[in-house]
């Protein structure tokens, strides 16, 4: 019984660290008269110097930019920088539009 019980903290320790996630967790949000806009990340993140862009990202770390139901997620794994649409399709890049969605969230966010 007392193996058990040992086995079930350590499990539960194992659990709790797996769901943290690396560096800060940074969340900022904003509604104008139902217009939302939210930019959330965890880890380390930089800007470009115009707050246009993401600049760089420390591995595994996670950002999710979000306007008025549309969502873009960016993550740094082993092979760099990955983006994901609203339902999880991967992109091998941005369009125009997408890139101008991220830096009206990041500017906007920013003031």
């Amino acid at each position: 019984m007392k193996k058990a019980n040992q086995l079930q903290i350590l499990l539960a320790v194992v659990i709790l660290f797996a769901a943290c996630k690396p560096g800060p967790h940074v969340r900022m949000s904003i509604n104008n008269n139902g217009n939302k806009t939210t930019m959330e990340y965890y880890g380390k993140i930089a800007f470009s110097e115009d707050n246009t862009s993401i600049k760089s990202m420390a591995k595994h770390s996670h950002i999710q930019f979000e306007k008025n139901g549309t969502k873009i997620t960016a993550e740094r794994d082993l092979d760099g920088i990955t983006y994901k649409l609203n339902d999880g399709v991967k992109l091998d890049s941005l369009n125009r539009d997408q890139k101008q969605l991220i830096a009206n969230i990041i500017r906007e966010v920013h003031k």
